[in-house]
């Protein structure tokens, strides 16, 4: 079966032991994810501060 691998970057809203819970704090991650192709979908999201027209 193929499969599909690519870096996810997502960001964690929360900290870690100790660490105050402050978006200050908060960071981006990164994660290796492999996944079957016969498993996926493609969605586009189309965002626009404005249209013209």
């Amino acid at each position: 079966m193929r499969e599909l691998t690519f870096d996810c970057r997502y960001a964690r809203e929360y900290t870690d032991l100790g660490i105050p819970c402050r978006e200050e704090n908060f960071q981006w991650h990164e994660r290796k994810v492999t996944i079957p192709a016969a498993q996926t979908a493609l969605v586009l999201v189309d965002c626009w501060d404005r249209h013209n027209g």
